[in-house]
């Protein structure tokens, strides 16, 4: 067995001092799944679509409690839209990043 048998977990340092550690490993995780997937657009933001268990997977030093608190923070903060169903184990989980899709470059 690999003594590093996984991706690292990558942030931004000023995101960390502006929202916090842990706030700024989740946003991090969600921007890497959210660039992984397409995306819905719905009332001007563009939603994904987790597995809750995923998720867990992916971050498996916090719990599913833990979690729906860093989520809580991040919506608070105002950086994170999420859906109505929230964020457990055993449902598929919702999530917008509050910034507007930024239209396509023209071309000259």
């Amino acid at each position: 067995m690999s003594l590093i048998p996984e991706k690292p977990l990558l942030f931004f340092p000023h995101v960390a001092v502006a929202l916090g550690l842990h706030e700024a490993i989740l946003l991090q995780t969600l921007k890497e799944i959210a660039a992984h997937q397409p995306g819905e657009p719905h009332d001007d933001f563009v939603w994904h679509e987790v597995a809750g268990s995923t998720l867990l997977e992916l971050l498996p030093f916090w719990s599913e409690a833990e979690l729906r608190t860093l989520v809580r923070k991040l919506r608070d903060q105002g950086v994170l839209l999420v859906g109505d169903a929230p964020l457990s184990a055993t449902t598929p989980w919702r999530f917008a990043f509050n910034e507007r899709p930024q239209p396509a470059a023209r071309r000259p």
